[in-house]
């Protein structure tokens, strides 16, 4: 009796249909998986910002007032010069909140206390990173380099001055400010810290920081340096640390100005905010949002000014 010998194996065209089956699997999976990383991202920004409010209001038990959102050193010795808006750095509230987020050390590095310059401790300073100040979803580098202005530090968080269009720059006064965070340093101009009870639309109503992206595809929104401003006399230090009413919620029309000095973020659909209660908030990029562009603008006349204005004396409602 001849013994036959059997062969086992995959023909090419079984090859080829496993192949692709695996394929088909790999594609089905692949966006579960990255939804999963994004929501665990999203839940790690979102316990950042809440404890940054957490920060804010042990600041606000220590010295019965909101940290000031920068801090304008009259014994700089660049302010009266022609490029005093280029020369005076400004300290930012993100440097004045480090000893309530667990860096005391860096805080007393920087000699802020003690009145410091911080032009005088850029490199030290200035150049350190915090990690309590960065959204995991933002792949934007450590170091802001070729932004235009501070080459610092970068924070993805900025505060709310207010639903008015450039409000720090056309009017640097209480008045102009709706939202929760004023400067403070030159007599006569600025006006200094805001209380909770400031807040005349209630904490839950109002935001008081959210998050500013690096870049959005091929739009740089430039993101936050969490040190303070290199322009802390004028208006272009919302570049820095503000953003505001100015333009909608990942803003999408490539205008410089507008993009940085509005809100967004990496995460799909919207941003996160932290209110002036504490609170952490996921806003939709479709929120309700009316504006005119207009320098002069006062009207609070959408759900995402009224959020954004700590005393327009309206009801929010649904958003």
């Amino acid at each position: 009796m001849t013994n036959v010998r059997h062969r086992y194996g995959f023909t090419l065209v079984e090859l080829l249909v496993v192949i692709a089956i695996i394929g088909v699997l790999i594609a089905l999976l692949l966006p579960a998986v990255q939804q999963a990383r994004e929501a665990a991202r999203r839940i790690q920004c979102s316990n950042t910002l809440k404890q940054i409010g957490i920060a804010v209001h042990n600041y606000h038990d220590v010295h019965l007032a909101l940290p000031p959102g920068h801090v304008i050193q009259a014994n700089d010795p660049d302010w009266g010069g022609a490029t005093a808006d280029t020369d005076v750095e400004s300290w930012g509230w993100g440097a004045i909140l480090l000893p309530y987020i667990e860096q005391a050390a860096l805080y007393e590095q920087s000699g802020l206390g003690r009145g410091t310059l911080l032009e005088t401790v850029i490199d030290p300073v200035a150049l350190t990173p915090v990690a309590s100040y960065r959204c995991p979803s933002d792949t934007a580098p450590t170091i802001g380099v070729g932004r235009l202005f501070s080459d610092w530090a970068m924070s993805n968080y900025k505060a709310s001055y207010g639903h008015r269009h450039r409000a720090v720059q056309i009017a640097p006064v209480a008045a102009a400010q709706t939202g929760c965070f004023l400067p403070i340093g030159k007599p006569g101009s600025y006006q200094g810290s805001l209380r909770l009870r400031d807040v005349t639309d209630g904490t839950s109503n109002t935001i008081a920081i959210g998050e500013v992206a690096w870049k959005r595809g091929e739009l740089f929104h430039e993101a936050a340096v969490w040190a303070g401003a290199t322009r802390g006399k004028g208006g272009n230090v919302c570049k820095d640390v503000y953003a505001g009413g100015r333009a909608a919620i990942n803003h999408s029309n490539n205008v410089s100005n507008e993009l940085c000095e509005s809100f967004s973020s990496m995460h799909p659909g919207g941003a996160q905010f932290v209110f002036a209660d504490g609170s952490v908030h996921f806003l939709t990029e479709n929120i309700d949002y009316v504006t005119d562009g207009s320098s002069n603008e006062s009207d609070v006349d959408s759900s995402y000014e009224r959020l954004l204005s700590r005393n327009d004396n309206q009801v929010v409602g649904n958003y």
